[in-house]
């Protein structure tokens, strides 16, 4: 943190900002123009980097923002000095700030691979997030970045569409063979899939039918699986232990290729979906911040991006394509395409 750029107007803009509710009130009660009000904040987001103000009706501050005000109130002794932290040894240094990120369940731990290399420097978290529980968190200004599953931007940040991650319907043999989800007829998988419980991970209901829903492109078993809520689900923590129930044979699930490549190649799992799979999007959104931590975070995740995908990238581009969204409510630019040529699901194929 750049400890020179928290000077006091900066400060004061910020605050006066949290307390007025807007960027506009807050620079008419400094006698300043709304965009030297808005320079100082984000001269205050390039010192600190990260976001210090949620722009939303009435502006929010971040957690960082919190600090700040508070700092401010030290300061100018509105407030009495805050009490003093325990001082027992760490095994960072002080000086080693925090970077978070958002992550889909499923990919939290191809995550860690992606942060090795920053780990030395920088202290790092990691949290669970779909793509709404993401957008949130970047826009409350707890994350500096997020993986997401979809092509929609965030507002106020930067997209790189990294490719398209695939998924696959899988089970162990022995589970398959008991439901018989081997069969490739399509009245067979639409009675099986009545029968045979699935695992999702916590707080993916819906996205688990959303899913069942693309293991064949027929409408007829289509509109079948949609008309069925009920299918029946094992309900488990995300990530690893979701492929352990599945090997194990509790039930069948929609996994990524990354995570059961092996083990279909083992014969420890099979395909339950006649080679049949679904594509999604993925995509790094981060702050428009030009900060060390964004811009090492973002190559990191980038160049794991790459391996993890195996140089799939965004249809019609020899590159990750980079765009910025400063309106929550834009369209995708239209140069960004999904990574699957079908765009039948919101380009989300089976």
């Amino acid at each position: 943190m750049d400890v020179h750029g928290l000077d006091l107007p900066r400060l004061r803009a910020l605050a006066a900002s949290v307390e007025l509710g807007s960027q506009e009130a807050a620079a008419e009660a400094l006698g300043l123009t709304p965009s030297a009000l808005s320079q100082r904040l984000q001269a205050l987001e390039a010192a600190t980097g990260r976001p210090v103000l949620v722009r939303s009706r009435p502006v929010l501050p971040t957690a960082t923002g919190l600090v700040l005000i508070d700092l401010l109130k030290q300061i100018e002794g509105l407030e009495p000095a805050a009490p003093q932290r325990d001082a027992s040894p760490s095994p960072y240094p002080a000086h080693r700030p925090r970077l978070s990120i958002a992550v889909p369940p499923e990919l939290v731990t191809w995550a860690l691979t992606a942060l090795v290399g920053l780990s030395v420097q920088w202290q790092v978290s990691v949290l669970e997030a779909d793509a709404t529980a993401a957008a949130d968190l970047l826009r409350a200004g707890e994350v500096l970045g997020a993986l997401v599953l979809s092509p929609q931007p965030i507002g106020g940040c930067t997209r790189i569409d990294l490719g398209a991650l695939t998924y696959r319907a899988v089970a162990s043999p022995a589970f398959a063979e008991r439901y018989g989800l081997t069969s490739t007829d399509d009245a067979d998988i639409t009675s099986a899939v009545r029968s045979a419980p699935a695992v999702k991970a916590q707080g993916a209901g819906a996205d688990l039918l959303d899913q069942v829903t693309r293991l064949d492109q027929s409408s007829e078993l289509e509109h079948d699986l949609r008309a069925r809520a009920d299918i029946p689900a094992h309900v488990l923590p995300a990530g690893a232990s979701q492929i352990s129930a599945v090997t194990l044979g509790l039930g069948w699930a929609v996994l990524t290729e990354p995570q059961v490549s092996e083990l279909l190649k083992s014969g420890d799992l099979v395909d339950v979906a006649a080679g049949r799979v679904l594509q999604r999007t993925l995509s790094w959104q981060h702050w428009n911040l030009a900060t060390p931590a964004v811009n090492e975070l973002t190559d990191a995740v980038v160049a794991a991006s790459a391996r993890l995908l195996a140089g799939v990238t965004p249809a019609g581009t020899d590159q990750p394509v980079t765009t910025s969204e400063v309106d929550a409510t834009s369209e995708p630019a239209n140069h960004i395409r999904p990574a699957a040529s079908n765009e039948r699901h919101g380009g989300e194929s089976w």
